[in-house]
């Protein structure tokens, strides 16, 4: 008696086991043509072949493909609650959570223009219509700093690679430099004789490179606020500038529909890149410094091979 309730035992409990991992798939199968059908318990499926257990406890291999198209999804399809995927086949990326919004950060009073996290993600730059920058934390949402002293829209914002500086540009053709810990102006950089639309820093955060609807570009010296050197050659206005990752180059991106390529030590055009058939609005390196991504009003992005 004894014996009996471990044997009974053991296969209630072994059953169970076999239905926690396999879903206790037990079903009818039928042969593609037709011609076999069995009742047998679905225990695994790898390298094109299925493992069945029969009532009689007899496991039998088939080939997926000598099954029926019903058989076959059941097997292979990953939203059955019993089927199996094949243990060969490349895992599934995990569909990643949808975007959640976190924070909503308040405090301009008219429209946005431009935003940057620092380098070390901690806080947000923003510029605005309203003729300010303010500084947020990423992590609190909490306004930090209100920087003021431009008399127009502020159309662009850029940290400094060590996030000490803030550099803006806006419409009344000025380029500010800004403390970021304390809001103090540290410089006005002033040359541009139209609307500045676009200021970054070099990699080593010496210099500032600027776009302006005066057609131009210029490098300016970030320690004292001269002016280096004007790039001419656009002819229309300059939107987006953007230095190579090792600060050698810059491209620029213009209403003139072309990208352009510069020597920064020189100020000497290197290549005028022609394919938009309308305003470039944003250029961008690549990491390694080989390529470029342009974006147009052409409504086409594209590519540039721009190995030194």
């Amino acid at each position: 008696m004894y014996r009996r309730s471990i044997i009974i035992l053991c296969f209630v409990f072994c059953f169970y086991l076999q239905d926690s991992v396999y879903g206790g798939a037990v079903r009818t199968w039928t042969s593609k043509t037709g011609k076999f059908t069995i009742q047998a318990e679905l225990l695994s499926f790898a390298q094109g072949v299925v493992s069945l257990r029969r009532a009689d406890g007899k496991t039998i291999k088939v080939p997926l493909a000598k099954l029926s198209k019903d058989d076959q999804n059941f097997v292979t399809n990953p939203g059955s609650s019993n089927g199996v995927p094949d243990a060969s086949a490349p895992a599934k990326e995990e569909q990643s959570a949808a975007p959640v919004e976190t924070a909503t950060l308040k405090g301009h009073w008219l429209g946005l223009r431009s935003v940057r996290f620092s380098p070390d993600g901690t806080r947000i730059a923003s510029g605005g219509s309203d003729e300010t920058i303010r500084l947020w934390d990423a992590s609190t949402g909490e306004e930090l700093h209100t920087f003021k002293g431009h008399t127009d829209s502020v159309y662009s914002v850029s940290f400094s690679p060590d996030g000490t500086r803030i550099a803006s540009a806006d419409s009344d053709q000025i380029i500010r430099l800004w403390d970021a810990s304390t809001g103090e102006e540290l410089h006005t950089l002033k040359g541009h004789t139209d609307v500045v639309r676009s200021v970054s820093f070099s990699p080593d955060g010496t210099r500032i490179a600027s776009g302006s609807n005066d057609k131009t570009i210029r490098l300016w010296d970030v320690s004292t606020g001269e002016e280096l050197h004007t790039l001419n050659g656009h002819t229309d206005s300059v939107n987006s500038v953007s230095f190579s990752p090792d600060g050698t180059r810059i491209a620029s991106g213009s209403d003139d529909n072309t990208l352009r390529l510069w020597n920064v030590s020189t100020g000497e055009e290197l290549h005028t890149l022609k394919g938009h058939t309308s305003e470039v609005s944003s250029v961008s390196f690549s990491p390694d410094g080989t390529r470029i991504a342009s974006g147009s009003f052409d409504q086409t992005i594209r590519l540039w091979d721009v190995a030194p």
